[in-house]
């Protein structure tokens, strides 16, 4: 390949890399009697002037780049291209922030990393000019990044600015970055496909990950993941008394040293920190885990003395309550003690409503031990923190939509399962520091000091409230229009705690809008890596120019007989949210007929519940999808996006998996 090109170079003092910008011309195999290499991938370089003097690039870089333009090219987009040249020496502290921080943004199309995580980097610190400098400057290039953009100083500026405010993280080490192993506890066999981001990320951070789980499930041909673990470790995770001692049994049997323990789901937290512990690995210990996984337990942690809220362990105890002289003040919600997704909770607006809620709460998974709490009708919230010894170091708030439960008339069997997130949030600034600074401090109450928190909260008195506009299907908040009372501050109510990362959706989210990945700074807890997770918790420069990320959730009736071909691989008690590998998303599928729309699909993925448990007759499944839609052009058009491919959505699941 001979490469001629136009350039441009642009320093930056804050930056560790000078910007090589370069607008190929249409390259070609052999120019007035260049040779190529034998194999086909040789790369000269050709300034502007025919007649100057060709200069070829190593095998390995000439490689690099051959293949990276041939993958830019591929998608008809003939723009800027973007390589990073360092000019200071360091270390590599992420493998790969191009791919986890750059490739979402708009005026990107393709991205890639030439450098391995944990190795060290050499600064050039030649001159960037004439085909002699341009070739020596690509030679050290560390990553680079391809616009449909041209070449001008508008797109220059563009470029500049998202680059800058995207890398505005110590993704370069001046010191070397140690080679660290963590273990994953997985209670049961998960999809790789789907779940693939989570270890994406561990590879990045050069870090080595074992994954413990029951069975074999994840041994030598399941390719092409087999390289995102180092191995597997077959263990017995029955939850019972013993399962902490069998969890940390299995790490100290494992023949090189393990740096760091972590789990994904709620029901390991409290085994996996024990465990920990025992091994001398970083951890809250299992005490705060005990606390937060336990609603009843937090609630009390926070209300001591309140009445508002009670537990019940029967039926017979609920109705002794509803006659006693201790009134219930409705609405109320009755929930389990412990769960997940909204499963097993109501609203109840009178008793004979509470009396059903009740009953079904006992009939789900988790419901031996039920809360009754109030309804607090307010905007809902997802708040996720980072917190180091007490300090946070990163706070954002996501608006949570109105589900079922609060919406309906009647509210018997509806259910408060997730609809609809946005990010940024549009409360108030007001609102949003007491959501932080309240849900801060119940975290450190229950005896945290370090660690990842997805946490769900209502505000009530808050200025806002969701309305259904006209035409629309899903609602947006809006102002009510009236100023706040000094008599009424803003109460912020927490609903849970999770001492860990968000779900994948969510965190999807997180990361394309402003750049933090929980999953990352789990990790990296875990294995006490302390530098990189101050690092990492730093997010965007936002500047006003953040993308507006929508996140859609939809629940689709569907069949056995409809889905059991989809789900041939798992037996049939492993259906309960399993995950649908990412190739099988109906997003694909429309991407042909409704690509205006998929477009703006960044990620999707999607599960399959059991019927009965959220509102649906018995036998049938539950398609749950989700989509996460980002706009550059504004939250009201992500919203429109979500309405239209929500309904198209539904239809494919309907008339592909209802048979």
């Amino acid at each position: 390949m001979l490469l001629g090109f136009e350039y441009r170079v642009v320093h930056n003092e804050a930056q560790p890399c000078d910007n090589l910008y370069i607008a190929p011309k249409s390259p070609t195999d052999a120019i007035g009697g260049v040779p190529t290499d034998v194999d086909g991938i040789g790369v000269w370089i050709l300034g502007s002037d025919p007649s100057s003097e060709a200069r070829q690039l190593s095998a390995s870089k000439g490689a690099e780049v051959f293949n990276f333009l041939r993958r830019a090219s591929s998608k008809n987009e003939r723009g800027a291209v973007v390589f990073q040249i360092p000019k200071k020496d360091g270390y590599v502290a992420h493998g790969d922030p191009w791919t986890f921080r750059i490739a979402d943004c708009f005026l990107v199309s393709t991205v890639q990393t030439f450098i391995s995580p944990l190795s060290a980097v050499k600064a050039y610190t030649g001159p960037v000019t004439g085909v002699e400098g341009i070739a020596a400057a690509l030679e050290h290039s560390i990553g680079v990044v391809a616009s449909h953009l041209p070449l001008v100083d508008e797109s220059v500026q563009n470029l500049e600015l998202e680059l800058q405010r995207r890398l505005n993280f110590p993704w370069l080490s001046s010191e070397p970055v140690p080679s660290r192993r963590v273990c994953v506890v997985v209670q049961n066999q998960v999809s790789i496909a789907a779940t693939k981001s989570r270890f994406d990320t561990a590879a990045a951070l050069g870090i080595k990950v074992v994954v413990m789980s029951i069975g074999s499930w994840w041994r030598e041909g399941h390719e092409p993941y087999t390289h995102l673990r180092e191995d597997t470790i077959d263990t017995d995770l029955t939850p019972d008394s013993g399962r902490a001692q069998r969890i940390a049994d299995a790490v100290k049997s494992y023949p090189l040293p393990i740096d760091g323990l972590c789990a994904w789901s709620d029901g390991l937290l409290i085994d996996v920190a024990a465990a920990a512990a025992q091994l001398g690995l970083w951890t809250s210990g299992p005490k705060p885990y005990s606390v937060s996984t336990n609603k009843y337990l937090t609630r009390q942690l926070i209300d001591p003395e309140s009445t508002e809220y009670f537990a019940v362990t029967s039926m017979e105890e609920l109705e002794a309550r509803l006659n006693s002289n201790t009134p219930i003040v409705f609405p109320v919600v009755c929930k389990p003690f412990s769960g997940r997704a909204s499963e097993g909770v109501y609203k109840a607006d009178d008793a004979a409503q509470l009396r059903h809620g009740v009953a079904q709460t006992f009939a789900s998974k988790n419901g031996n031990n039920v809360l009754i709490e109030p309804y607090i009708d307010g905007p809902e919230v997802d708040c996720h923190l980072v917190l180091h010894d007490g300090k946070v170091l990163h706070a954002e708030i996501l608006d949570d939509f109105p589900s079922d439960a609060d919406l309906a008339e009647d509210v018997t069997d509806k259910l408060f399962s997730e609809t609809q997130e946005a990010v940024p949030t549009q409360l108030p600034q007001d609102e949003q520091s007491a959501i932080v600074d309240t849900i801060a401090n119940i975290v450190r109450l229950q005896g945290f000091q370090t660690g990842v928190f997805n946490t769900e909260a209502r505000v009530r008195n808050s200025t806002m409230r969701y309305v259904l506009g006209k035409g629309n299907t899903i609602p947006d908040l809006a102002v009510t229009g009236e100023s706040r009372k000094e008599a009424e501050p803003i109460q912020v109510i927490l609903h849970e705690v999770n001492a860990r990362t968000p779900g994948i959706a969510s965190s999807a989210s997180s990361r394309i809008a402003i750049g933090i990945d929980y999953f990352a700074l789990q990790i990296l807890a875990a294995v006490s890596d302390w530098t990189r997770y101050k690092a990492l918790s730093i997010p965007f420069v936002q500047d006003n120019r953040c993308d507006h990320v929508w996140l859609t959730n939809s629940m689709t009736p569907i069949t056995y007989a409809g889905i059991k071909p989809l789900m041939a691989d798992y037996p049939v008690e492993t259906w309960d949210h399993q995950m649908i590998d990412s190739r099988d998303n109906p997003i694909i599928e429309l991407a042909k007929t409704h690509g205006h729309l998929t477009k703006y699909v960044l990620r999707h993925n999607a599960n399959i519940k059991e019927g009965e448990r959220y509102g649906y007759k018995a036998g049938d499944w539950v398609w749950a999808g989700c989509m996460v839609i980002a706009s550059p052009i504004g939250r009201r058009h992500a919203h429109q996006v979500a309405e239209s491919l929500q309904a198209v959505y539904n239809d494919f699941v309907r008339q592909k998996y209802y048979v």
